[in-house]
């Protein structure tokens, strides 16, 4: 019944829609080298050698059924479209830094080999076995992306390469169907027909979509690395400056309309110019991503930790004060439990709170009253963090002591 509703349908011939695939596929191939040379990414090999299996494997089959029929070419074809789509599954798990294991490559293809030589003489068999691989493959490069996929890749860009694939594996269960009830069909271009036609074209279709998608994916990896450039310290790994200073006035706004508050803790390491000096820049730098690790530890899922410049870092707290003071006082405990600096020497720091609740409406605000108790715990000794002291308000709570 299908093939007689695409009868009416005009379908290019079967060697034709083939050397739209090998065509496809070339060019792909070369853009995708192009492309990758001309950014900062590596070159994607394991997806260029995917596009390039899918050139021999459709060029050998287009020879073994129009030239001289050969079981060799035959096999080998399948045996490259295997191949194609382990490449493809490598090249997922690569992108989203997942394991590689070498059975992702050998093992599709041992099984196919091995089903082409038990059905030697029956060649619906070889067919259905090897599609049997191909659905198993292509279910596992979905799987990839549905459980890996990260923050930089756009849903835009996971649905498209979902479609593809899911378009691939859709003609390849049609194949397998078609070859359970017309075995004689296995042959694509002895025994043409508009449903085989049409899925070799919904098989072009499948690999542009995926290949867009892939490019797509470069192309939001690319984004996304800029980004961090742009919103991260490189030194401690948290958010910089820039950062702060764009996201907070939104911050601020809507803690204003739902007129919750906002805190600012405000920390300097102590004597920060004594470990640059007595053990070396190295090891200020080394300090200096400690301490970050230990704030990163500290902080609630919600609160934006800064590298705010050199030796300081601040934290946006969507609480009160005194959620501030708790992770001061968390971040001490941490900071006595673990030491990187030699002779067992440990980090300290000085700190000041600023909140909302006082009367600061801007971000400049919070950071130059923050500042001012940070002034008064340095002149008070160091190694402690003390609240904001407003004129006309009474002091929120006693300063927090960082030395036990």
């Amino acid at each position: 019944m299908a093939n007689h509703l695409l009868t009416s349908i005009a379908i290019p011939d079967i060697p034709t829609l083939m050397i739209a695939i090998v065509t496809c596929q070339g060019v792909m191939a070369v853009s995708l080298l192009w492309t990758s040379f001309r950014t900062e990414h590596p070159p994607a090999w394991s997806w260029i050698g995917a596009a390039l299996s899918q050139v021999a494997a459709w060029l050998l089959l287009l020879a073994a059924a129009t030239v001289s029929n050969s079981w060799l070419m035959m096999s080998l074809g399948v045996l490259s479209i295997t191949l194609s789509f382990s490449l493809i599954w490598h090249s997922l798990n690569q992108f989203f830094d997942q394991p590689n294991s070498r059975l992702i490559i050998y093992l599709p293809l041992i099984t196919v080999a091995t089903g082409q030589i038990l059905w030697l003489e029956t060649p619906a068999g070889q067919n259905i076995s090897s599609l049997l691989v191909f659905c198993i493959q292509l279910f596992y490069c979905c799987r990839c992306i549905v459980k890996y996929r990260q923050q930089h890749i756009t849903l835009s860009s996971a649905s498209l390469m979902l479609f593809g694939l899911a378009t691939a594996f859709i003609t390849l269960l049609v194949r397998i169907i078609q070859a359970i009830e017309s075995p004689e069909t296995v042959h694509l271009i002895a025994i043409p027909s508009p449903l085989t036609s049409s899925l070799l074209l919904a098989n072009i279709a499948s690999l542009l979509i995926a290949n867009v998608a892939w490019l797509m994916f470069q192309q939001d990896r690319t984004k996304a690395a800029y980004l961090k450039l742009a919103n991260e310290d490189p030194l401690t790994g948290l958010a910089n400056r820039h950062l702060l200073f764009r996201t907070a006035p939104q911050t601020l706004t809507t803690a204003k309309q739902t007129n919750a508050p906002l805190s600012l803790l405000l920390l300097d390491l102590d004597y920060f110019k004594q470990i640059n000096d007595t053990w070396g820049h190295d090891t200020g730098d080394l300090a200096l991503k400690h301490f970050a690790n230990m704030l990163r530890a500290s902080i609630r899922p919600n609160d934006l930790a800064v590298r705010y410049g050199g030796e300081e870092f601040c934290v946006l707290i969507a609480a009160e004060p005194q959620a501030a003071q708790h992770i001061a006082q968390r971040l001490a405990e941490k900071l006595r439990e673990q030491s990187n600096l030699p002779a067992g020497q440990l980090i300290q720091f000085s700190g000041g709170i600023a909140s909302t609740i006082n009367g600061s409406t801007t971000l400049e605000q919070l950071i130059s009253r923050a500042d001012q108790a940070l002034y008064l715990a340095k002149n008070q000794g160091r190694n402690q963090v003390q609240l904001e002291q407003t004129e006309g308000v009474p002091p929120l709570a006693n300063n927090v002591d960082t030395t036990n």
